[in-house]
């Protein structure tokens, strides 16, 4: 069963590769922004903050890729997670 989040731009969200399995610690794990969504929904546009630079305004330096939404969950969504 997938996952169908729904994310508004400014979003904080982390990217959980498929073979992370959902563990929030894994390395590959991607902290970022969601800047704007497929026409569906099934995909957003995120910049994903770069090591030791949170994206606050956009205006950092950043990695940008569309990423599937089964894949992103909500910083804020998870209490318990402590953010990079």
């Amino acid at each position: 069963m997938s996952r169908s989040p729904k994310f508004e731009k400014g979003d904080r969200v982390i990217y959980v590769p498929t073979h992370a399995g959902n563990n929030l610690h894994h390395r590959d794990v991607e902290h970022g922004v969601v800047r704007s969504s497929s026409a569906e929904s099934h995909a957003y546009f995120v910049l994903y903050d770069i090591p030791d630079l949170k994206m606050v305004t956009g205006d950092e330096d950043y990695t940008a890729k569309l990423t599937p939404s089964d894949n992103l969950w909500e910083e804020s969504s998870i209490p318990w997670y402590e953010s990079h």
